[in-house]
């Protein structure tokens, strides 16, 4: 399992870059990956290890913790440093859950056809990286909901709730998921997986 974790935090292709010709023969000229290994990983160091990480109040930026001292120096979210501590993880890394969201990480499913400029758009206005907040900010969503009216139907694969699933559960709120406990947590991968998974169904097998 420690490999697959090491997998996800090296610097290596992207999901973009590994399936650009599945999302090509589909047409996607801009893509972006909908749930970011190291933005969920991270949430899981969070949920697991709160005594290890720091924030400010209603800050939404993660700090490690380390001998006790805050290190806003430091963010957890930095590949770097999660590559030199993700040893020190090993609940997290031997989750199920975790192991089942590994296994489709790299499908289509996790990928979206997004807008030119989607991604500065999340420096730009501060909105968090994760599909079911970024979509539904109200400085996205009138982007969002143009770009993707030329496909949206019930039950599309560009439907916002095919990733963002109304009634799941699942908190809306950026503190909510910063204070996940690992019962949420797990209940979050869940969710993760059974997106991913039902995009995936959605798509021509010839696609997959």
């Amino acid at each position: 399992m420690n490999e697959m974790i090491i997998k996800r935090l090296s610097p290596s292709k992207s999901v973009e870059d590994l399936l650009i010709k599945k999302t090509s023969d589909l047409n996607w000229k801009y893509v972006d990956v909908l749930f970011s290994f190291k933005g969920i990983y991270t949430l899981g160091i969070k949920a697991f290890y709160p005594n290890k990480v720091s924030t400010v109040p209603n800050g939404t930026v993660l700090y490690p913790i380390e001998n006790e001292v805050k290190n806003r120096r430091q963010r957890l979210y930095s590949g770097a440093y999660l590559l030199n501590h993700f040893e020190e993880y090993q609940e997290l890394n031997t989750l199920k859950e975790l192991h089942e969201f590994i296994q489709v990480y790299e499908t289509l499913g996790n990928l979206i056809p997004v807008w030119p400029g989607a991604n500065s758009h999340r420096g730009v206005f501060g909105v968090y990286d994760l599909a079911d907040l970024y979509f539904y900010d109200s400085k996205i969503e009138e982007f969002g909901r143009s770009f993707y009216n030329n496909f949206f139907t019930e039950t599309s694969v560009y439907n916002f709730t095919r990733f963002c699933q109304q009634g799941s559960g699942i908190p809306y709120d950026i503190q909510d998921y910063l204070s996940m406990d690992r019962e949420e947590y797990r209940r979050f991968l869940n969710h993760i997986v059974q997106v991913i998974q039902d995009r995936n169904n959605q798509f021509p097998s010839t696609n997959l």
